[in-house]
This record gives C-alpha cells, sequence and structure tokens, in this order.
C-alpha cells in the first residue's frame, strides 16, 4: 500500500493513496492464493495505528466500481476515479474510449460523496510494456475533459521517467484545475520545484 500521510494540528492522518482493490489485500497473488483474506483486518491495523481515513487508489473503470463497494462500508472510505498510464489500454479496449470516459464522468457525478480525487492518471514511461507511449499520451490529454468537468476537484497524478512531457502537458492545463498531488515521482529537483510551483503536493514512488 502505497502511503503518503499529511498530519494536521498532530490530531488528522490521511492515507491518500492506498491500493486496496488489489488482490494481495485479498491474499490471492498473481491469481493463486497465498494466505486467508484479511482486508479487515488490514483496515482494523490502520484505524488502530490512528488513520482517520483513506482514499482508495482506481486505475480503471473496473477499480472505480470495486473501489465504491468497498467505501459503501465505512464511512471513513474514499476513492479515485481515472485511468492509470499503464492502464491506458482500456480505453480502446472497451471498444468506445468516449463511452469509457462518459462512464468515469458518470461514477463521479452519481457518488460525489465518496469519489473526491480525479486520478490516478498521467505518464509512465517505464513501462511501456503496459501501454505505449502514444497510447499513454493520447489518454492522459483526453482525461482533462473530466477534469474540466469538475475543476474543483484534485487532481491525483502519476509521473514516471517522462522527461519534459508530463510537466509541459501540466502547464498546458494550469487553467482548468486547482491543486492536486503528482505521485510516483522520479524526477530531477528541478522538476520537483517546477511542480510545486503549479501548486502541486509531491508524492515518490
Amino acid at each position: 500500500m502505497s502511503t503518503l500521510c499529511s498530519c494536521l494540528r498532530l490530531t488528522f492522518c490521511l492515507d491518500i493513496g492506498a491500493n486496496l482493490t488489489d488482490s494481495v489485500f485479498r491474499g490471492v497473488y498473481h491469481g493463486k492464493r497465498d494466505h486467508p483474506d484479511d482486508f479487515d483486518d488490514i483496515l482494523t491495523r490502520a484505524w488502530d495505528a490512528n488513520v482517520d481515513k483513506i482514499i482508495i487508489t482506481s486505475s480503471n473503470l473496473h477499480d472505480v466500481h470495486e473501489a465504491l463497494k468497498i467505501c459503501s462500508h465505512d464511512a471513513r472510505l474514499f476513492t479515485t476515479a481515472g485511468v492509470h498510464p499503464c492502464r491506458a489500454n482500456d480505453f480502446e479496449k472497451s471498444g468506445n474510449p468516449d463511452k469509457y470516459l462518459q462512464r468515469i464522468i458518470t461514477e463521479i457525478e452519481t457518488h460525489r460523496d465518496k469519489i473526491v480525487a480525479i486520478g490516478e492518471f498521467g505518464l509512465d514511461y517505464d513501462r511501456f510494456f503496459f501501454a505505449e507511449k502514444d497510447v499513454q499520451l493520447k489518454y492522459f490529454e483526453k482525461q482533462f475533459e473530466i477534469v474540466r468537468r469538475f475543476p474543483d476537484l484534485p487532481l491525483f497524478l502519476h509521473n514516471r521517467n517522462t522527461g519534459d512531457d508530463f510537466l509541459n502537458i501540466m502547464q498546458a492545463h494550469r487553467g482548468e484545475f486547482q491543486h492536486g498531488v503528482v505521485h510516483s515521482f522520479t524526477g530531477t529537483a528541478d522538476e520537483m520545484y517546477q511542480m510545486l510551483s503549479l501548486g502541486f503536493y509531491i508524492g515518490t514512488a
């Protein structure tokens, strides 16, 4: 579970990047059961460690549906909605990329109480074996249609080894969002400061 805690006045702790839809949290690794489902125990340990709220990271439309099911059982759980760069091919696999995007928008409209950020979306140039560069770029840009529909929602972004491409795209869209987090950041100090200047927080891999 990727964790970034923001503690305010030492009384509030929020995990903004929990990949709780992954089957490993149910004891299943690479399609095979390794141990009994201990999902509830995992959450109990988080609450016992004084985590106040958790945002589940969604990587595609299926994840959004699964995350919302999990969130329905606990008022302290929330989720994101978007398509991770490594899942960018899901747009075309769906047979209708525009409809796929609209389904994500509909989920946000329907579940504004639980969907609290747009993402995880962005670019990942270390993992072209999941989605090639041109596909990632195309659907990174396409998801700004979601951003324009919900300008008040923060962005949960992914940026790994992308040179200037990610930063250039974010600068081009600066008037369409307020703030967010750039996760899996592996860039230089100069890139980091430029991200900060755009109003982002930084999360490492």
